[in-house]
């Protein structure tokens, strides 16, 4: 699952004139396979092929990825997960299960609609909307 995802995200790169570099797509391979994950176990695991790895290869990897929305940050968890949704959206919503830790993303218009209406009434310019919800899933209720 993880190369077929990988091997989409690069065909959307070079259609949009991306630059997925090694580092990016194998920080990109670590999330998919461990979302959601802190950014100092993903540097733990890119240590793993390559010995040199150190935190700012991360952290501009995560930028770059985050910027072009192929993984969100959770800052409830302050761990970053994959969306499968990169190509769709502006805007997100991440739920998270108090119990189990299993995370789930959503790109539902209708939230983002609502907090934009929101927002116009309030003369507030939102610049991105993300919205994080904790809670209980239904395998853990």
């Amino acid at each position: 699952m993880v190369q077929q995802v990988i091997e989409e995200v690069k065909s959307y790169c070079e259609k949009n004139k991306l630059r997925l570099t090694k580092d990016r797509q194998k920080v990109l391979e670590i999330i998919i396979a461990n979302t959601p994950i802190k950014a100092y176990d993903i540097l733990d695991e890119l240590k793993i092929d390559k010995k040199g790895a150190a935190p700012p290869t991360v952290y501009r990897a995560l930028e770059f990825l985050e910027k072009h929305d192929f993984v969100h940050k959770i800052n409830t968890t302050n761990s970053y997960i994959f969306c499968e949704h990169y190509a769709e959206h502006a805007s997100y919503q991440i739920f998270i299960c108090k119990d189990c830790h299993k995370t789930y993303v959503y790109c539902d218009n209708r939230i983002t609609c609502d907090i934009l209406n929101l927002s116009k009434e309030k003369n507030f310019l939102p610049q991105k909307v993300a919205v994080e919800v904790l809670g209980i899933c239904k395998n853990c209720h």
